[in-house]
Order: C-alpha cells, then sequence, then structure tokens
C-alpha cells in the first residue's frame, strides 16, 4: 500500500510539472506577424483597443481574460490564442502568441492576414509611442 501511494504521488508531481509546460503552438504558417515587447502594465490596455478594431471575435470581456492569463505566464513559458475575428465583414483568424522572457516584459506576437497584421503593427506602434516605450 505504501508503495501505491508514493507511485501515486510520483504521478502527481510529474502531472504537476508538465502543466506548467508552456501551451502547444498553434500553426500560423501562411501568416503574417506583427510584434511587440511590451511592458506588462501596458498589455491590459493594449488589447482592450485591438478589440474595438474588430466587430465580433475578440470582445473586450475577451481582451481583459487574455491580459490576465499573460500576466499569469511562468517566466520562459509561451501561452497561444486563436480568435476567429471580423473585421469589415470579413472573417479572419487572429493568433496571439505570448512569451514572457521577464516577469514585467511579455513579447507579444499577433499572426493574421497580411493587411490585418500591418494595421495591427501601426496600432502596436501608436501605442508605444503614447505609452513612451
Amino acid at each position: 500500500m505504501k508503495r501505491f501511494i508514493a507511485f501515486l504521488a510520483m504521478l502527481v508531481s510529474i502531472s504537476g510539472t508538465s502543466c506548467a509546460q508552456s501551451t502547444p503552438p498553434i500553426d500560423v504558417a501562411g501568416l503574417t506577424e506583427a510584434s511587440m515587447n511590451f511592458d506588462q502594465e501596458g498589455v491590459g490596455a493594449f488589447l482592450d483597443s485591438l478589440s474595438q478594431s474588430f466587430s465580433s471575435g475578440f470582445s473586450s470581456d475577451q481582451a481583459d481574460k487574455l491580459a490576465a492569463a499573460i500576466e499569469a505566464l511562468p517566466v520562459e513559458q509561451t501561452g497561444n490564442w486563436e480568435y476567429g475575428v471580423t473585421v469589415n465583414g470579413k472573417p479572419e483568424r487572429l493568433v496571439v502568441v505570448a512569451f514572457k522572457d521577464d516577469i514585467d516584459a511579455p513579447d507579444l506576437a499577433f499572426y493574421s492576414s497580411a493587411e490585418l497584421a500591418a494595421r495591427i503593427q501601426r496600432q502596436l506602434e501608436s501605442f508605444a509611442q503614447a505609452q513612451g516605450w
């Protein structure tokens, strides 16, 4: 019985370790990247602003949840999320990848069509400029 309990304890510890690993990558083949390094405090504000760009698929509420998930990422881990958004009546894929190389400075990458990625990159640059980054 003691061996069985020890075995179960080992399995639980192994499964706990695997849960802390990065989420599996999402295939972004054929998509274009827009990216920037953020101060953690700016992530929520940018995502909320970005949510206003879509008529559906990525609401302000979803932006808040994503900002919280990014903040909760452990250092040296990657998170991946995909949204089906609508822009000007056209459906688009939006893949968000966050990598936390520093507790307060996640790298965010947004993958989508070339047109949408260029638009997001302009929004990123405007946001950074407004923040004084």
